[in-house]
């Protein structure tokens, strides 16, 4: 017999497990730091808890209750959200692990399928696992309770989820996602925007999502170039993407992306774009040619679970070929004479629950460009819960590639929960590069050095099944003087104060 405090009642109340009455308890084992908790027991309290409870118990009448067992003791706060957001209507404290340890437990999720039975443990257990295998698993394992005893022969209790009901087939219920986002980018002359949407399906062990990127450039251009005549331009860029995540077992997950774009991938891209197509209509130069960019990417990911919901190994190869202007930018190096790049990507990724308190991630990245050296970065951030109501977030990252390219940044965000859903921000970013001067070529458009700092404030809420957010401030750039005899670009190049602001909004259904 197990005795255990029920969440939320006075101490003397308690949840006994013991054979009098019979039933069925599933018991769904979290904590609010657990991110695969986050995914699992909203769906155990809608499809396992609400089911059952609508049938009036499994096929056999038997009935079946749902209970969450909370396993931390640290920030109920942040519990209580977890709580309010997955829609738990049964939670019981085990801050001790008296219940978890009866269970031999290797991480959580765990989930326990117990029927209530005269036995001096007052309960049997008929299914127990870490992580989860789902929906229509462990349906399948409280359905067949019951139905070998009506045949007379239930000499292995153990073994009821491989016979009875267990071959019925059924349609798994399906988790919609909708989400969108929208970000403007402004000073005097320059506005940047940005719209996008994604919508997908949660199904079984299968995953999707399709999103669209709709990005829009308005320039006012200006050169001290004599033969360039002030303009103002403007171009979209469409951006479609596929993603589609398999669970191959518990421990690892696939992933296939694939995405197209049409459009100059930046601004610095148009206004290059559009400065050489105005001078090549110059008699004694030779016609620069009037360009679509255009691009695809297909690539694959796997993501491995070395330690349950503590320790996650991801690894991938992403392949781009992008059509481009000739002499544009790309990717803040200067291309000269080419139309087509080819990009190979690698990248490697672990992430790791340090403890209830913190969580880390790390990230390798090589990118191999056509007649370029391989550009390597490095990132990292870290999460720390500094007191029940307050987060903090660090980021650090670098990147390098010869022959004299460098770059770093750096990150703080602070969130503080104001309670009852929201959600308060502060952050602050720096970043740096050395740039890619060409010293060969007089009137070079090579990027100079760049420094940018950007800091502002945000406000988030999250409820049961939707979130939005919203966050604004300043950002500045300033670029490194390029010395060079012919600046035609020291417009584009120059430092600028920006205004951001970004909104998003999530539901699932």
């Amino acid at each position: 017999m197990v005795d255990l405090p029920v969440r939320g009642e006075a101490p003397s109340r308690s949840y006994t497990f013991n054979g009098q009455d019979r039933r069925i308890i599933v018991l769904d084992f979290f904590a609010y730091w657990c991110a695969p908790c986050a995914r699992v027991s909203p769906i155990l309290e809608e499809q396992i808890g609400n089911h059952y409870k609508t049938h009036h118990g499994n096929p056999q009448q038997i009935p079946v209750e749902l209970v969450a067992v909370n396993i931390e003791s640290g920030q109920p706060r942040r519990t209580d959200a977890f709580i309010r957001r997955a829609g738990l209507s049964k939670v019981l404290d085990d801050f001790k692990g008296t219940l978890l340890g009866h269970f031999d437990a290797t991480g959580i999720p765990l989930i326990v399928v117990l029927e209530t039975q005269e036995t001096d443990a007052g309960y049997v257990v008929r299914y127990k696992h870490s992580g989860f295998e789902g929906v229509e698993k462990l349906r399948d394992v409280i359905d067949s309770i019951g139905v070998t005893r009506r045949m007379g022969t239930d000499s292995n209790p153990g073994m009821h989820a491989n016979i009875g009901t267990a071959s019925v087939s059924r349609l798994a219920e399906v988790e919609q996602t909708f989400q969108t986002a929208a970000e403007v980018l402004w000073n005097n002359d320059y506005q940047l925007t940005q719209w996008n949407m994604r919508y997908g399906q949660a199904y079984d062990r299968t995953e999707w999502d399709l999103g669209a990127t709709v990005q829009t450039y308005a320039l006012e251009m200006r050169s001290p170039d004599p033969f360039f005549t002030a303009r103002q331009t403007q171009a979209d860029r469409l951006l479609g993407q596929l993603r589609v995540d398999q669970e191959v077992r518990e421990d690892l997950k696939l992933r296939l992306q694939m995405g197209y774009y049409r459009g100059f991938q930046s601004y610095r891209a148009l206004w290059l774009h559009d400065y050489y197509a105005e001078i090549g209509r110059l008699p004694f130069l030779e016609a620069y040619p009037d360009v679509e960019p255009r691009g695809g990417q297909i690539g694959t990911q796997a993501r491995w679970e070395y330690l349950s919901s503590g320790g996650f190994l991801e690894g991938g190869i992403l392949l781009l070929r992008d059509h481009i202007a000739p002499s544009a930018e790309f990717e803040r190096v200067t291309v000269i004479g080419r139309d087509r790049i080819d990009s190979v990507i690698y990248r490697l990724a672990t992430e790791n629950v340090l403890n209830a308190r913190m969580r880390s991630l790390l990230e390798i990245q090589c990118a191999d460009t056509t007649e370029r050296q391989r550009r390597w970065s490095l990132q990292g951030s870290l999460n720390s819960a500094l007191t029940e109501s307050l987060v903090l977030r660090t980021q650090v990252g670098m990147a390098t590639e010869k022959p004299d390219f460098d770059a770093w940044f750096a990150g703080l965000t602070l969130e503080h929960d104001l309670g009852n859903s929201w959600l308060l921000s502060a952050f602050g970013r720096l970043y740096h590069d050395t740039g890619e001067l060409q010293p060969s070529i007089a009137s070079s458009n090579a990027p100079p050095g760049l420094e940018s700092y950007q800091a502002g404030i945000g406000l988030r809420w999250v409820g049961d099944r939707s979130s939005a957010r919203i966050s604004a401030g300043p950002y500045w750039t300033r670029y490194e003087d390029s010395n060079l005899d012919a600046p035609f670009f020291e417009d584009l190049y120059r430092g600028r104060d920006w205004g951001l602001c970004q909104a998003a909004f999530e539901v699932k259904f």
